[in-house]
């Protein structure tokens, strides 16, 4: 709304100071707004600028005629620059302060991460203790085969005394193997077998 005062004095960043409005208003805007109420003769728009910004503007009236001299104009000049420091520190308070709440979301996000992690380690902790149990409890097994395997396998000397030249390889892949070599005497004949074992 051109005219307006208030207006004018934000876009123009300049102050307006009218001691008689109906002689002075045209110093400003073309046209009179409708005035509601009681009228005002002395106005006073002051511009609130901080860092070469524009942040609104800061206005005194009176139904008085020259209501204001030069000394009550210079206290509200400093009063507007006062408010206009104001202003801005409570822009900046509340930037810090919803800062502020971001981090404390994030630094509940990342506890609460760091909890659940805490716990899937845990869980991860007993989850490999119970593999570590059974691994040994296979291997316990494992080994318990192999002492039955290899009661059953003849010894070198019983080798020697059925074939006197002869040669073993028998290398295991792992502790115990599926396959295996058998020697049994019956009646005076020697058997040999040899064993594959596929499953």
């Amino acid at each position: 709304e051109v005219n307006r005062l208030a207006v004018w004095c934000v876009r123009n960043r300049k102050e307006i100071i009218i001691h008689n409005y109906i002689e002075e208003y045209m110093n400003y805007i073309e046209a009179p707004a409708l005035i509601m109420g009681e009228f005002m003769h002395s106005i006073i728009y002051l511009p609130l600028i901080i860092k070469g910004r524009i942040i609104g503007d800061f206005t005194v009236q009176s139904t008085k005629l020259n209501a204001y001299n030069d000394e009550q104009i210079e206290i509200l000049r400093t009063l507007a620059a006062y408010a206009s420091v104001a202003l801005e520190n409570a822009v900046q308070f509340q930037t810090i302060s919803e800062a502020n709440i971001e981090i404390l979301a994030q630094k509940v996000a990342l506890e609460s991460a760091y909890d659940e992690i805490q716990r899937q380690n845990e869980h991860l902790g007993a989850a490999n203790h119970r593999i570590e149990m059974q691994n040994l409890a296979i291997t316990d097994s494992i080994q318990y085969a192999k002492r039955i395997q290899e009661a059953i396998l003849p010894t070198p000397s019983e080798l020697s005394a059925a074939l006197p030249r002869h040669f073993i390889l028998y290398r295991p892949r792992e502790i115990v193997s599926g396959d295996f070599y058998w020697l049994a005497h019956t009646d005076g004949v020697s058997v040999i077998a040899v064993v594959d074992c596929t499953g």
